[in-house]
């Protein structure tokens, strides 16, 4: 059986870690959900925030592991599978990370049989979606299988109705359009 690998892609802010924070704990006690965390800068903060046993957090920081660090991703999905024998596993992509380069670098025929394929899941912050012009935020909308919708306690009715407006417009192949508050999703 392979492991399900999910790419959590988003801009700085928007609520990925929260949003894994919410998937691990409304997951089953006994399923080991291994994260992979990507920072920019050489200092992780976010593996810090996440609510998980230690163990089951790398933390690739250092650069994009979109576009290089390879080799590290690769020994950590290595770790993941053979070590702690991960049931599934989460990849917190950077904010500036090009969610779809990292799930092609994911299926490389070295773990062919092991591991497939989740999907993109792209956090976004509902307010920023409405002032943001930044046309990164709009390749990880369209690359996402799935989209969370954030903050969406943080703006009003009518800038809602048009976050949704503009998700539709640039988010057509999402399969899934969460809305939430403060990343709060069931696993």
């Amino acid at each position: 059986m392979s492991t399900p690998v999910y790419v959590i892609s988003g801009y700085l802010g928007s609520g990925k870690t929260t949003l894994i924070n919410s998937i691990l704990a409304s997951a089953p006690p006994d399923l080991r959900i291994m994260v992979l965390v990507n920072e920019f800068g050489n200092i992780s903060i976010d593996r810090r925030l996440i609510k998980a046993d230690p163990l089951n957090i790398v933390d690739l920081s250092g650069g994009c592991v979109c576009c290089g660090m390879f080799l590290e991703l690769m020994a950590s999905l290595r770790f993941a599978l053979d070590t702690l024998r991960a049931d599934i596993i989460l990849i917190e992509g950077t904010g500036l990370a090009i969610p779809q380069e990292i799930a092609r670098q994911v299926l490389t025929p070295v773990f062919e049989g092991r591991l497939e394929f989740g999907g993109i899941i792209t956090v976004v912050d509902a307010g920023s979606l409405l002032s943001e012009g930044s046309p990164l935020l709009w390749e990880q909308l369209e690359a996402a299988n799935v989209i969370v919708l954030n903050k969406i306690d943080l703006i009003d009715a009518d800038s809602l109705l048009e976050a949704r407006r503009r998700l539709r417009l640039a988010a057509r192949s999402a399969e899934l359009i969460l809305e939430t508050s403060f990343g709060k999703v069931a696993y």
